[in-house]
């Protein structure tokens, strides 16, 4: 067979026989080898630029030098990548980089030394001459490490340029640039925001925003993805700036939102110091500002609870696990079953969730089990579940050819649904959004209006009117018919602006009646990690675990029969009670009056009226679990660090009060016995097929919700983002609580 028509190459690169694919460049073809070839600009996620020329290449039979990550490989090449001249050529281009690079830590021969710079210290970081945060990390100190080109050859040139730190999460200092382009090619080809680029030529040549506008003002997601490929120091992280390189690294899953991100967690003596997005997952090795920047802020707040503590007198009075626990019994004992409610974060682990329903049923003989999403979501509670009848995902969006956004900015929060979109865009789809301001979709959308909260129950109507009684007009609302009535695959995608007003219930229901008249599957974007799983593990007064209805008689007799117990009746809601627990949230989004309240959460509350005892718990960042995103997608949670000084996982705090108060079933060793007696329920009741939850019941309830007052949709366990990581309010200037 021909060499054209056979897709696999043979080539040898430095004596190495190696088989590759046809398209494939000879720098691909070195890596996957283990053959190293140094270069700055070239990056796994980017198409090959050729910008730096460090990694040329002698190709046996050419005259000149190719970049090895812009040449593809021939059938039976020969390459060598580190012969004495090809080395001198690098070596001399690195040098002149460094001509235009303050490169005292290339250039210094006292690597690590200790007596010279004992005195100068920076942000608690002994530095010396080594002040660039990326020391140790940098690319360019590996290219030169590996060159030896410490010498410098010609005059280095201060450019002078200011150190811009006026945009959250990152600064940046162009001295250290080296133009690679890395990060104006992620941030067009990659993010498709094209907010950086190439600026000035020659000397001049600098990457920056158009109009020298600041990253908030010219459109930045904060994304992070140009700092993920910067090979020097030029962009940094403010909250990690002077930790050094990571010590330890781990790949979990946000919880910050329902998408359920794959990322993994850095982690510096037992802290977790940054995130960068993990290869794979739905998010396709992409990252929000939330799962980049807002993590290491949040779990290492000052406010996180260390200690477990009663009220005596309005006064913190520390206890021992083993004297909260009895206290948390006598309290417990002493509540009658109707008396008492437990509400329960839907940020929390299925494991979590499901320990604390069977806590409520078998211990305490009550069916007062909520989320805090019933009073957050209010009156749409009850039609919002029905989205899932719908739910797509959000591969579909490769497919659909036309997108409908109802209430939803993509910009910041879920801005890796926001990159599929403008995928999605760029194929061909066609995209209406409907919102109650100015965002980021305006001026890519076909189709683009600004409805107000008081205006979305006639706007939906009229819309859904135009696709029953089909009619040609030069109106929005008639062409936004038309677009979906004659789309293929249409999809809609729900953010929560619309969900707040005294008619969020018909709201919700319009819109899917909506998706139901054109065929549309249905995308809801909860900002709750785990909202999908609360139902599937029953953490709901009308659901059983599997998503079962509370009064299916059948369901009702199995759980009795695995329990060992009598199922207590659902008595509906109540406002009042005697003792209420809240696992993960707090006490301003739960609108139940409690005459004492055992708070159990990560972070301190910000009022201790009524609290008898507050457990600290652990963050997602510090526990072994998994979720249901959105998508109904299991997802595994991985533990990072070790817990915060005496904080512990909520499900093993409610099995040990379990056990204390005689209760049988609560034997677990470790968060896998729970998982496994989890699916083993689902699997029974046909609740699971593989790891994907089916159409399971949808939830109903007939009780009257309320919306609370205070709510924030950028918030984890109950404590809002705004106030617990630096620059949140830059990015939302608009007060996030709603009144």
């Amino acid at each position: 067979m021909s060499p054209q028509t056979n897709s696999n190459f043979h080539l040898v690169i430095d004596g190495i026989p190696i088989d590759t694919q046809k398209g494939t460049t000879i720098l691909t073809a070195a890596t996957q080898n283990g053959i190293y070839i140094p270069t700055l600009c070239a990056h796994k996620d980017l198409t090959p630029f050729g910008a730096c020329r460090i990694c040329i290449v002698e190709v046996k039979g050419r005259n000149n030098y190719p970049s090895a990550c812009t040449t593809p490989v021939e059938d039976g090449m020969e390459v060598y990548t580190a012969t004495e001249k090809i080395q001198q050529i690098r070596s001399d281009i690195v040098q002149l980089i460094m001509g235009e690079h303050p490169s005292s830590c290339l250039i210094c021969g006292l690597q690590g030394c200790v007596e010279s710079n004992s005195t100068m210290r920076k942000v608690g970081v002994t530095t010396g001459c080594r002040t660039c945060p990326k020391d140790g990390q940098c690319e360019l100190q590996k290219v030169v490490d590996y060159l030896d080109a410490h010498n410098a050859k010609y005059p280095i040139h201060y450019r002078m340029l200011p150190v811009e730190r006026f945009d959250p999460f990152y600064d940046r200092d162009y001295n250290l640039c080296i133009l690679c382009g890395r990060c104006v090619q992620v941030c067009q080809d990659v993010r498709l925001a094209g907010v950086l680029a190439f600026k000035n030529r020659g000397h001049e040549t600098v990457i920056g925003t158009a109009f020298a506008r600041s990253h908030l003002e010219a459109g930045c997601e904060f994304c992070g993805a140009c700092v993920d490929v910067c090979p020097s120091g030029a962009l940094s992280e403010k909250a990690k700036k002077w930790f050094g390189a990571p010590d330890g690294e781990v790949q979990t899953t946000c919880a910050l939102c329902g998408i359920g991100c794959q990322l993994t967690l850095l982690t510096h003596n037992g802290e977790v110091i940054g995130a960068s997005p993990a290869t794979g997952g739905l998010n396709q090795g992409l990252l929000c500002v939330k799962g980049r920047f807002a993590i290491p802020e949040l779990v290492n707040h000052y406010s996180r609870m260390k200690k477990t503590y009663q009220l005596v007198n309005g006064y913190k009075d520390e206890l021992t696990w083993e004297s909260a626990l009895e206290k948390a019994v006598q309290t417990l004992s002493s509540c009658a079953p109707e008396k008492f409610q437990m509400v329960v974060s839907p940020d929390c682990t299925l494991e979590d969730l499901y320990v604390a329903q069977k806590f409520v049923r078998t211990v305490m003989k009550s069916n007062h089990i909520a989320s805090s999403a019933n009073w957050e979501l209010g009156k749409a509670y009850n039609s919002y579940a029905s989205f899932w009848k719908r739910a797509g995902r959000l591969s579909d969006l490769e497919k659909t050819d036309s997108i409908l956004c109802l209430g939803l900015d993509l910009r910041y929060a879920r801005s890796v649904v926001g990159v599929a979109v403008r995928k999605a865009k760029r194929r061909g789809a066609k995209l209406i959004t409907v919102y109650p301001g100015k965002h980021t979709l305006t001026k890519i959308a076909n189709i683009s209006e600004i409805v107000n909260s008081d205006e979305i129950l006639n706007t939906l109507q009229s819309l859904i009117f135009a696709i029953e009684n089909p009619r040609k007009g030069s109106g929005w609302i008639e062409q936004a018919a038309q677009i979906l009535q004659t789309a293929v695959s249409p999809f809609i995608l729900i953010g929560q602006e619309y969900f707040n007003g005294d008619d969020a219930e018909l709201v919700a229901a319009l819109m899917d009646r909506l998706a139901e008249k054109v065929g549309a599957k249905i995308l809801p974007l909860p900002p709750y990690a785990n909202l999908t799983g609360a139902w599937m593990t029953g953490v709901e007064p009308s659901l059983l675990p599997g998503g079962i209805s509370f009064e299916n008689v059948d369901a009702r007799i199995y759980f009795e029969k695995q329990w060992g117990i009598s199922l207590p009746k659902d008595s509906g809601a109540i406002s009042t009670v005697d003792v209420l627990y809240l696992v993960g949230t707090t006490p301003t989004t739960v609108p139940v009056q409690a005459n004492a309240i055992i708070y159990q959460n990560a972070f301190s509350p910000t009022t201790n009226d009524n609290i008898v005892l507050a457990l600290p718990t652990t963050p997602f960042t510090e526990t072994d679990g998994s979720i249901l995103n959105q998508e109904r997608q299991l997802l595994k949670i991985n533990p990072a660090v070790p817990a915060f000084e005496e904080a512990k996982p909520n499900w093993l705090i409610l099995s040990n009060l379990a056990k204390r108060m005689g209760a049988a079933g609560f034997e677990y060793d470790c968060v896998a016995q729970i998982t496994v007696e989890m699916k083993n329920i689902w699997e029974e009741l046909g609740a699971v097929t593989d790891i994907v939850i089916g159409q399971v019941n949808v939830p109903i309830t007939t009780r009257e919700i309320q919306q609370v007052a205070a709510y924030s949709e950028h918030a984890y366990h109950g404590f809002p983002l705004a106030k617990m990581v630096g620059g949140w309010n830059d990015l939302y200037p608009v007060q996030e609580i709603k009144e």
